[in-house]
Order: structure tokens, then C-alpha cells, then sequence
């Protein structure tokens, strides 16, 4: 029996890319009913002109039309795109930007080819996107197939920054002043993070660098909050992700720490954190479980050997 630990086993995954398998990125979306519930009321800053798109069509019109070379301008820009874009110029300019997208609110944001192309598309949903998103597949695909974050502002500034962040039922609460910085096609400063049931609440000034929180949570991992840290290449790389565990891996706070390379690289939990990390009291986040049902979670100081049954109320 050949056994293998669980760096070595994922590193393997993503290297033959069975992980990014588990849902295929097809290049070409079908056309699935959209969720098009938790409406913010959007608003443009002033002298911005709100287009309002259902289907990638504004009243009798294309968005595109619509805009009139203030937002979605390039090919296949705002196709298929649900929410509220602003008339500044920026928004969803490039080839498909903000393709099949479900945005309540676009501001500033999506400028580059494929920027927020399928962002929450398939009962998806992001609240806002506030000067962000901008480069080459910046937050691409982003909580998609019943992924949700809030508000992502002054972030994933960069190629590839954000690609497939919350999807496939994933949630991050806001995204601000992070998840940047970084150049080549290793950027994904943010990539995969909280994806496949992961949860961060608040990701804030932080995650700057090549692959900085890449997958951090991702597969059902939880972390309350993300501040002025894991601010270097790979800093927080896999950080609470728990892709072969039988228990939940949560972390209450990286705040204030974990700012030099590959530091907190793989850490689980809070005693695995540096003794610099000032961590909350409670570990215990929000409710967690699918469909509303129990599940096993092991929080600060408790043993993994035992089972710990938490009910969600």
C-alpha cells in the first residue's frame, strides 16, 4: 500500500487537473435560466448613466446598443448579461466582457477580454463590482453555479485575478482593496479561493501576490476573515482547504499576519496559524451545513478524533 499525505496527494490533483475537472470550463455557456433575486437598487455615480440588462437586451435594444460605446463595447461583450451597468467608459469593455454575467451592479469594472465572462452565471450571484475586475479574464467565471459574494471594490486588478473565486456553491461576503498584484499567468491571487462550498466573509487588504490565497477554503473550508494579510506569492496558498478530509477545517481570522512567502502555506486551522495571527475567540462561523442540516466541525481545541455534532439553528 502505497500512502501519500495530503500536500503531496492535492498538489498531484491540480497538476493533472483533476481538481479543476470536477466542473469543466467549456468556453461556450448554455443557455440556463439566470437568478435573478437579491436585487441590490443599483446606482451609478453621478453622470454615469445606468443600463439595465435582462438576457443581454435593455428594453427593446442589446445592451451594447444601449450603452452607445460607453459600456459593453467589444465582441460578444454583455451577452446574455443580467444587472446594472454603468455608462463610464470602462465597464465590461473587451472581447466578451461580462458574458452571460448576473451582476446587480457594475461600476467601473470588467474592462479586459473575458473580464467577469459567466461571473455568477447559473443561479449565481454577485452583488456588485465596484473598480474591479480589470485584465485579461479578471474574475472570470467568479461564483458561478450557485456561488454568491456581496461587494468586490477596488480588487482583482490583474490577468486571471479572481478566476473561478466562490464558484460552484461557494461564498465570500466582500472582497475589498485585495486580491491583486502579481504578474505572468500564475497571477490567480485569489483563484479557486472559497470554491466548491468554501466560505470566507471578508477578504480585506489582502492577498496580494502570485497565487496569494489560491483555493484558500476551497472545498468547504471556512475563514470569518482575511485582514492586511497573506500579502505575498503563495502566502495563503490552500489555507483551510480540506479536499480529502472527513471534517470541516475552519480558521475564526488571519488578521494582521502570515506576509511573507508560502508562510501559512496549507494550514488548517488556528492552532496551525503563526503565533504572530490574532485569532477570534469563537471559531465557530456561520451556518455551514448544506440544506440547512447538521455537520460535524471541529473548532479551536477540540480533537479531529472526536466527533463534535453542532446543531445549526
Amino acid at each position: 500500500i502505497i500512502t501519500m499525505n495530503f500536500s503531496i496527494a492535492i498538489r498531484f490533483l491540480l497538476a493533472t487537473g483533476v481538481a479543476n475537472s470536477l466542473q469543466p470550463d467549456t468556453g461556450i455557456l448554455p443557455n440556463k435560466k439566470k437568478h435573478l433575486n437579491r436585487r441590490l437598487q443599483a446606482q451609478c455615480p453621478i453622470g454615469s448613466d445606468p443600463i439595465v440588462c435582462v438576457d443581454g437586451t435593455a428594453g427593446t435594444q442589446s445592451c451594447a446598443a444601449a450603452c452607445g460605446n460607453q459600456c459593453c463595447v467589444g465582441d460578444g461583450a454583455c451577452d446574455g448579461f443580467t444587472g446594472t451597468i454603468c455608462k463610464d467608459g470602462v465597464s465590461c469593455v473587451g472581447a466578451k466582457a461580462c458574458y452571460y454575467a448576473n451582476i446587480g451592479l457594475v461600476s467601473n469594472s470588467c474592462e479586459g477580454e473575458h473580464a467577469c465572462y459567466g461571473v455568477a452565471y447559473d443561479n449565481g450571484h454577485v452583488d456588485q463590482v465596484i473598480d474591479s475586475c480589470k485584465g485579461r479574464w479578471a474574475c472570470q467565471y467568479a461564483a458561478e453555479m450557485q456561488g454568491n459574494i456581496g461587494t468586490i471594490q477596488n480588487s482583482c486588478l490583474g490577468e486571471l485575478m479572481c478566476k473561478y473565486t466562490a464558484a460552484w456553491g461557494g461564498n465570500v461576503g466582500s472582497i475589498q482593496g485585495s486580491c491583486s498584484t502579481g504578474t505572468g499567468s500564475g497571477n490567480l491571487a485569489c483563484g479557486y479561493a472559497a470554491s466548491h462550498q468554501g466560505y470566507i466573509n471578508t477578504i480585506q487588504d489582502s492577498c496580494m501576490g502570485n497565487k496569494a490565497c489560491y483555493y484558500a477554503t476551497a472545498f468547504r473550508g471556512s475563514i470569518q476573515k482575511i485582514q492586511d494579510s497573506c500579502n505575498a506569492p503563495k502566502a495563503c496558498y490552500y489555507a483551510s482547504m480540506c479536499y480529502f478530509c472527513n471534517y470541516q477545517t475552519i480558521i475564526s481570522e488571519i488578521t494582521g499576519c502570515c506576509n511573507t512567502e508560502e508562510i501559512c502555506y496549507e494550514v488548517k486551522d488556528d492552532d496551525s496559524l503563526p503565533n504572530d495571527c490574532l485569532t477570534s475567540a469563537n471559531p465557530l462561523l456561520e451556518k455551514v451545513g448544506n440544506n440547512g442540516n447538521p455537520v460535524e466541525v471541529f473548532p479551536r481545541g477540540y480533537s479531529k478524533n472526536v466527533s463534535y455534532l453542532c446543531s445549526l439553528s
